[in-house]
């Protein structure tokens, strides 16, 4: 078993414990399950991440701190200019907010912190469809037409049956199951 030490780290530059997975039930619906609930997008920090220990901080004791240094390091345009130059009509145009804080506004503004609104929501897409376009092995570098074929229980194809397609245990109790490739 791993380390209770390792465990309760949530620091980086390490591989994660074997036991450590996802719980994919819990995220999207899979057979009738009722994904977690989780908090709404917002503003405000949560008590732990407001107060960094010194070491995790390295001298500097606010996440929100870290990420306003790192924006202004990196030349990062507010959210409400990343809006404009995407074509959209930005939240309170009347200032330049942050980007990290303008999506969190955005996600409240837009969609009650139930989702994120239409700056953040194209990042996270675009960052997704980069990686995939970046992956010479990728489904969309190999065939950037490609449809689903096996259709969900719905007639549709959602993320679950993409899961359930590769292989992947969606609940705790369920053991990995070996994919079953195409023959050529």
């Amino acid at each position: 078993d791993a380390d209770p030490d390792t465990l309760a780290s949530l620091r980086g530059f390490r591989e994660l414990p074997a036991v450590w997975t996802i719980q994919w039930d819990l995220y999207v619906v899979s057979n009738g399950s009722t994904p977690q609930a989780s908090r709404l997008i917002d503003t405000k920090l949560a008590a732990p991440l407001q107060r960094l220990s010194h070491s995790a901080a390295k001298g500097r004791p606010s996440l929100a701190f870290r990420n306003l240094l790192r924006g202004w390091r990196f030349g990062l345009p507010s959210g409400q200019n990343v809006a404009r130059r995407m074509g959209i009509r930005p939240i309170r145009d009347d200032r330049d907010d942050p980007l990290w804080l303008y999506i969190l506004n955005e996600a409240q503004e837009q969609h009650g912190g139930r989702r994120l609104g239409t700056v953040g929501g194209r990042i996270v897409a675009e960052v997704f469809i980069g990686l995939l376009a970046g992956d010479n092995l990728s489904y969309y570098s190999q065939n950037p037409f490609w449809q689903p074929e096996l259709p969900g229980t719905d007639g549709t194809f959602q993320l679950a049956d993409l899961l359930r397609a590769a292989g992947v245990a969606m609940a705790a109790s369920d053991p990995p199951f070996p994919v079953q490739l195409p023959q050529a």
